[in-house]
């Protein structure tokens, strides 16, 4: 993946290897409606229809997980590229933002143009429903690399992850046609959870939902 800040000297990237897991190796961390979704996500081999991507769920869920598949699954197709301070990247001063949109594309082993994935992790207030006037022209800007004519001719989709509720999300970002998926990552219910604990042998009470991090916590501590 490119991760990308912006210093005193203007927009700096910094290529770094991350270990990617495949999808098939985390699956069944997810609820089953999640993991129907992410499934159909991993398996796409181009963009198509919306340039926005949203995933919503508590901390813990799994979605940097999940990120990190989806970077294994579509590696032939698409490069990855994580803004690390998108407040700035959809600031005021746009030539941050128009230095990345605008970078060459690498090609792919056919010598086709990559497309590109935008990864905005934790970005939930850009996109918030008070983002207008918390944000200022940040939810205009990004509405308009998404589908807008900044974005228009550019092979090129943003993932944003949240902590925030569906519900607690700007209409803008929502309306039909904008969002290529919409994925909720929840916690465990109990009947999940215990069965996921009975599967890797670490049995013992679950008596309220709980994240894939804390059952993960509970193996370790009881050693499975």
């Amino acid at each position: 993946m490119t991760f990308w800040t912006r210093s005193s000297q203007g927009p700096r990237q910094m290529p770094k290897l991350i270990a990617t897991p495949l999808w098939e190796e985390i699956e069944d961390n997810y609820a089953t409606g999640a993991r129907k979704q992410l499934e159909r996500l991993m398996g796409i081999e181009g963009l198509d229809g919306g340039r926005l991507i949203l995933w919503q769920g508590p901390p813990g869920t799994g979605k940097t997980y999940a990120l990190r598949a989806l970077a294994r699954a579509w590696k032939d197709w698409c490069e990855f590229h994580v803004v690390v301070d998108p407040d700035i990247f959809f600031g005021e001063d746009s030539s941050y933002l128009m230095d990345i949109l605008f970078q060459e594309p690498r090609r792919n082993a056919e010598g086709r143009p990559k497309a590109r994935l935008l990864v905005l992790e934790d970005a939930g207030e850009l996109v918030a429903a008070d983002a207008r006037s918390e944000t200022g022209q940040a939810l205009s800007r990004l509405l308009n690399v998404s589908d807008g004519l900044l974005g228009q001719g550019l092979d090129l989709c943003i993932l944003i992850t949240t902590n925030e509720p569906i519900e607690k999300l700007h209409p803008a970002v929502l309306r039909p046609g904008r969002c290529a998926a919409q994925i909720e990552v929840p916690t465990f219910d109990v009947e999940t959870a215990t069965r996921w604990l009975e599967s890797r042998g670490s049995g013992g009470p679950v008596s309220e939902p709980v994240t894939v991090a804390e059952l993960f916590a509970r193996t370790a501590e009881g050693g499975g």
